[in-house]
């Protein structure tokens, strides 16, 4: 196991569950590796951070792309600011939720930014 998934193993369920899932999600996809960076599962293409996860004290995960500003509109409807400038994320609160279904498109849409596709 790399330090990523250690790191998501040692969660305790429901956010272990989510993260494992999002995590296999992640990876799934082409040139996309991840690290543990910040104590917090990144995940890497080029070279350049591109998405990562966050555990919320209250349950559940965040799932925060970095170049979200960059995002097609109906992307951006599905994501949260909060206080950030230039991140924006999605909140996954157990793994029947909803949001879950939108995390490939979403993962997708942020690869192809971040390889020049889009």
């Amino acid at each position: 196991m790399n330090p990523v998934e250690d790191y998501i193993w040692q969660k305790k369920s429901p956010i272990k569950e989510i993260m494992s899932h999002v995590h296999s999600l992640s990876i799934g996809f082409r040139d996309v590796s991840c690290a543990l960076k910040w104590s917090l599962p990144m995940y890497i293409i080029d070279k350049k951070h591109r998405w990562y996860m966050n555990p919320l004290k209250t349950g559940g995960i965040e799932l925060v792309f970095i170049q979200s500003q960059k995002f097609a509109p109906e992307f951006k409807v599905l994501l949260q600011q909060k206080s950030r400038k230039l991140m924006m994320g999605i909140t996954i609160k157990s793994i029947d939720d909803p949001s879950l279904e939108e995390v490939p498109a979403l993962l997708d849409h942020a690869i192809k930014i971040s390889t020049g596709v889009l």
